[in-house]
């Protein structure tokens, strides 16, 4: 089972992916979180194998919170989310830690789905080896 987290403020936003997510992927465990300081505390406990951030969220913006996210686990695979496709998002949210950058408004489902068979496979292969390495 992959542990997944939304770190996203609009409600309807989390319950779309999440039903994304439901809808293609069932070995997903979904935890949300409306706030940057939620997904701080939902880490603190148990790091998920992957995390959905809103670039932009109230309290703490997505950027600063990849860096604490980051500075917490590397072992972690982060996607931003955005609804500005521009590159500037796009290379700071890069290189501010996160793995992947996405526009789900402005991106196909086929380019969102071939995103997340890839996060998946690489999460499910990350935890087999933290598993494999825990024996």
């Amino acid at each position: 089972m992959i542990s997944a987290l939304i770190v996203e403020d609009n409600g309807a936003s989390r319950e779309s992916l999440k039903q994304i997510l439901f809808g293609g992927y069932r070995h997903v465990r979904v935890e949300e979180a409306a706030t940057g300081k939620q997904a701080l505390q939902a880490v603190e406990k148990s790091v998920p194998d992957v995390i959905f951030i809103n670039i932009r969220l109230p309290d703490i913006n997505g950027i600063e919170l990849v860096r604490r996210l980051r500075r917490q686990s590397s072992r972690v695979i982060i996607i931003i989310l955005s609804d500005d496709d521009a590159p500037e998002y796009r290379d700071v949210s890069l290189s501010s830690g996160a793995d992947y950058f996405i526009s789900p408004w402005s991106s196909s489902p086929e380019e969102i789905d071939s995103l997340l068979q890839t996060v998946f496979f690489r999460a499910r292969a990350m935890a087999n080896e933290r598993h494999t390495h825990s024996r």
